[in-house]
């Protein structure tokens, strides 16, 4: 290969990981700024005022979606990331209710708020392990058999 066309897929390198870098920054600049900062605790105490009249949690990414009560329907679901399921699960279901019994948090919210009983949701986890570990080895065969190609395209030319 000559110096000239070495410069050329160089140059075509340089500008393919320039794009792929400022995809990235911009999509974690868009992330990051629409991002408000819920704490942990802030959360857990929503669930100890039993303010939170409808949630979803998802028990294999732990992502958690709430509302508030008194929130109108239309307005947004409050979201956060549960760092341990189990660790949250137990947070929220350990309580008393006014008679002093054990209770979870179903219980508790249900008697405070009769008319309108709690929605909760729990999504199962799902097992795709089997996609998440071969996809990667198919997409590199992938990009090898083109590579292949396009490098020995010029030699079979000739």
């Amino acid at each position: 290969m000559n110096s000239n066309k070495l410069k050329g897929v160089i140059i075509y390198l340089v500008i393919i990981f320039l794009l792929i870098f400022g995809l990235v920054s911009v999509l974690n600049i868009a992330s990051n700024s629409s991002r408000t900062t819920v704490t942990y605790s802030g959360v857990i105490s929503e669930f100890d005022d039993l303010n939170v009249a409808q949630y979803q949690l998802d028990l294999g990414s732990g992502a958690l979606t709430y509302k508030l009560k008194g929130e109108a329907a239309s307005a947004p679901a409050h979201q956060y990331t549960v760092p341990n399921v189990s660790i949250f699960i137990n947070d929220i279901n350990s309580g008393y209710t006014s008679d002093g019994k054990a209770a979870n948090y179903r219980l508790r919210y249900n008697e405070a708020n009769p008319d309108s009983p709690l929605v909760e949701d729990y999504i199962p986890i799902s097992d795709n392990t089997f996609l998440t570990n071969v996809l990667p080895y198919l997409l590199l065969v992938g990009v090898m058999i083109i590579f292949t190609v396009i490098v020995m395209y010029p030699i079979t030319r000739s």
